[in-house]
């Protein structure tokens, strides 16, 4: 094991998922999340369910890297974030 620890939002599926495997592969230890997330049958994969928009839900993450694995060594947020109901950019609703 590399020692190495990365956070990795929005895990479970796509790009995320290609990351975690990746880092696994590497030997790094992991912290994934996602909204809907299950538990991580790898003892060095940490699942942590929550939606990122939230704040409380990056410290959660972060807390349970630090208690799990004592340390931080990379952060890689895959997960979207999606605004719904908001106009992204100002300007005319046509455009």
């Amino acid at each position: 094991m590399s020692g190495k620890v990365a956070v990795i939002t929005g895990g479970p599926q796509g790009i995320g998922a290609g990351l975690v495997a990746g880092y696994r592969r590497r030997g790094w230890s992991v912290v994934t999340s996602a909204r809907t997330i299950t538990p991580a049958e790898d003892p060095y994969v940490l699942s942590v369910a929550g939606d990122i928009a939230d704040p409380a839900t990056a410290d959660r993450i972060i807390g349970a890297a630090l208690a799990r694995f004592g340390r931080i060594d990379t952060l890689v947020n895959s997960q979207p974030y999606q605004v719904r109901g908001a106009q992204l950019l100002p300007g005319r609703q046509d455009d």
